[in-house]
């Protein structure tokens, strides 16, 4: 990974001339400490060396936006941050004037994984055969492991609680907003042929258990798995 080529990263805040002076100043502090003494590319090769993943060209080439929002409950809910897979280059923070650096790194850090994982997996925009529903809990349960190991450095120091409490939260928001999605009526006509497939199926030896099994094997993962973002 000491090698690799890492895409450059550039802080904005939004709305660009209308963002307070306290976000302005979170904004330049994090950027100022992201470029001292190549602390940026050092946290960018600790994430790749913990998922054991590289970003690809296409993403080196573009490099990514964080873009630093001031948080709002009526905009964002529990949201914290964002990125949609189909768009790693692009990342949304949502900060509160309380929140310390060290916590925007944390979710910078999340959605960094987010971008790094995504990139790979969806590559060309391309979707695979996955399961919607494991999919959408092990994306958020492995990210924040990661996040928590690559933030605090040491296993006993990981915080296994809220990062199974994080993916529990998360897969909730994604699946009770799912129906607000473009991709609801393309989940909703999948489920049709599933299930009309698994009638015969159980007509001709399968069982309950067996399509239990299928239904989180080969329902299809919809992009993007919120609104109009996945965090």
């Amino acid at each position: 990974m000491k090698n690799c080529q890492m895409p450059k990263i550039t802080f904005k805040v939004y709305p660009r001339n209308k963002a307070p002076e306290w976000l302005l100043k979170k904004k330049d502090k994090l950027e100022k400490k992201w470029h001292k003494n190549s602390f940026g590319k050092r946290f960018i090769r600790r994430i790749m060396k913990a998922c054991n993943l590289s970003f690809p060209s296409d993403i080196v080439v573009k490099g990514i936006n964080v873009i630093i929002s001031k948080y709002s409950t009526k905009k964002y809910g529990d949201l914290v941050g964002s990125i949609a897979p189909t768009e790693p280059t692009s990342i949304s923070l949502y900060a509160r004037k309380k929140d310390t650096q060290r916590t925007l790194l944390s979710m910078l850090c999340h959605e960094l994984i987010h971008s790094l994982i995504w990139s790979n997996y969806y590559l060309d925009n391309r979707r695979r055969p996955i399961s919607f529903f494991a999919d959408v809990f092990a994306d958020e349960l492995i990210t924040t492991l990661l996040e928590e190991a690559i933030v605090k450095s040491k296993i006993r120091k990981i915080n296994f609680t809220r990062a199974l409490d994080y993916a529990c939260s998360e897969t909730y928001l994604k699946m009770k907003n799912l129906n607000r999605t473009k991709d609801y009526e393309k989940v909703l006509k999948e489920l049709e042929t599933f299930f009309t497939d698994s009638r015969r199926l159980i007509r001709q030896g399968s069982d309950a258990l067996k399509e239990r099994e299928r239904v989180l094997r080969d329902m299809m993962s919809p992009i993007p798995l919120t609104l109009d973002e996945a965090t």
